[in-house]
């Protein structure tokens, strides 16, 4: 009923301007402070990947986006990366649709293998069968041997057995 007095609604709409204006007036005052403040350091795009960089990157196979790791930078724009699910015969990726997601430590070698960690799903050569199956990497030896837990050990053979790095190969990354 009041609205229809324009007396009242010249007042409201008197009362809702001020009220904008005073939060516009406001604004400003946020925004120098906020111009104060250190600003966030940036990746260096220009500078393109490093090895250890985690980014998502388009699969050949299937053109889409998945995590993986940078190894090295095969040319101008290409890298060769490592996929946090690889297929077993393709351990590294050659991409060129890469995006970054988090800068590795910088001055990070080049690596020309798959990086394993301990934890990390693993398919291990099965010699007997001439077949790949599914383990877990539990330990790093200082011979360099990987020792691998058979997900579905032989009845006859070791549940837990110490392989080359050449029988282990990366089926989903730990992290």
């Amino acid at each position: 009923a009041g609205l229809a007095n324009p007396a009242v609604r010249l007042a409201r709409a008197s009362t809702k301007t001020a009220c904008h204006a005073a939060k516009k007036k406001a604004a400003p005052k946020k925004k120098a402070a906020a111009k104060k403040e250190a600003p966030a350091e940036e990746p260096e795009e220009a500078a393109g990947f490093n090895p250890g960089d985690r980014v998502s990157a388009k699969w050949h196979e299937d053109r889409q986006w998945y995590p993986a790791l940078v190894l090295y930078q095969k040319d101008d724009t290409t890298w060769d990366v490592s996929f946090d699910e690889p297929t077993e015969p393709e351990q590294i990726s050659s991409v060129q649709d890469i995006k970054l997601i988090k800068r590795g430590e910088k001055g990070a070698e080049e690596m020309h293998e798959v990086p394993l960690k301990v934890g990390d799903k693993v398919w291990g050569w099965w010699m007997d069968d001439r077949k790949w199956y599914d383990a877990t990497l539990e330990s790093i030896e200082e011979d360099g041997k990987l020792k691998i837990k058979w997900n579905e050990p032989d009845e006859d053979g070791p549940e837990i057995e110490a392989k080359p790095r050449h029988e282990v190969k990366l089926r989903k990354r730990k992290w």
